[in-house]
């Protein structure tokens, strides 16, 4: 689960609220400045990462705008007045890839991690897709409760992900609740483990090189966790990569 990174509104979408609040998505996605503008403006909500699995997102072949409060299919425009209209409120959009549910034919073959985008089995789904029209007090964490520098989650050799019991700032998180979120997002996926593990090894070979090349590490970490100039993660798996290195990160911030 990545890190909210607090991107402005974009002016369009700020607009397209206003002079219409009971848009729904449809009508915003056939308004085209502010579909684009959307699209565009989302992804870097997570460092170009999906919010939930933290793999790289591609666009037009795995990434979606992700309602975390369902925004109840295209019959949005009834709301109550003391909630906004999910379906276009920003703070309600994030980024997220297509959970293990992307056409095999549509992938490029360029894409070298393509295996673990593909769909092979509903036991492999994730995100979004796996949390359906569930709604945030079903038990899921909201983005902003996860910090950018508490180590929250733990990952095994596998890939698999764990509650740190040993975090200091979890801002009322605990273990039950973490649980309950990887169980309703399905992030211990077959899929989703072995692609962690094989990004892990690939992070520990570049990390290795370059401790021999006397490269300043903390600064190689540093690099992996803050987005580049354009707003985006130059690696995926935010949260693994501060799980392994939260100690050097600490060193290169005193």
């Amino acid at each position: 689960m990545m890190p909210y990174f607090h991107i402005s509104e974009p002016p369009e979408l700020a607009a397209f609220r206003t002079g219409k609040p009971d848009a729904t998505w449809t009508d915003l996605k056939a308004t085209m400045n502010v579909n684009l503008a959307v699209k565009s403006a989302v992804p870097k909500k997570g460092g170009g990462l999906c919010i939930y699995c933290e793999q790289k997102l591609i666009d037009k072949f795995d990434f979606q705008v992700e309602h975390f409060e369902p925004k109840k299919g295209d019959k949005n425009s009834t709301y109550t007045p003391s909630e906004p209209n999910w379906a276009i409120y920003w703070n309600n959009l994030l980024p997220a890839c297509l959970g293990g549910t992307a056409p095999r034919s549509n992938m490029p073959i360029l894409i070298s991690d393509s295996e673990s985008r593909v769909y092979t089995s509903k036991n492999n789904i994730s995100c979004g897709q796996f949390k359906g029209e569930k709604k945030p007090k079903d038990g899921f964490i909201p983005p902003e409760k996860i910090s950018s520098t508490e180590v929250i989650f733990l990952y095994e050799v596998d890939g698999k992900m764990k509650f740190n019991q040993n975090a200091k700032n979890l801002r009322e998180l605990n273990k039950a609740a973490v649980d309950k979120h990887i169980e309703l997002l399905n992030l211990n996926c077959d899929r989703l483990k072995r692609a962690r593990a094989k990004f892990a090894i690939l992070l520990e070979d570049e990390f290795a090189i370059a401790q021999q090349s006397d490269e300043d590490v903390s600064d190689l970490i540093e690099n992996w966790l803050t987005p580049n100039s354009d707003g985006l993660l130059d690696q995926p798996f935010f949260s693994l990569i501060l799980s392994r290195y939260k100690n050097l990160v600490a060193q290169a911030e005193t």
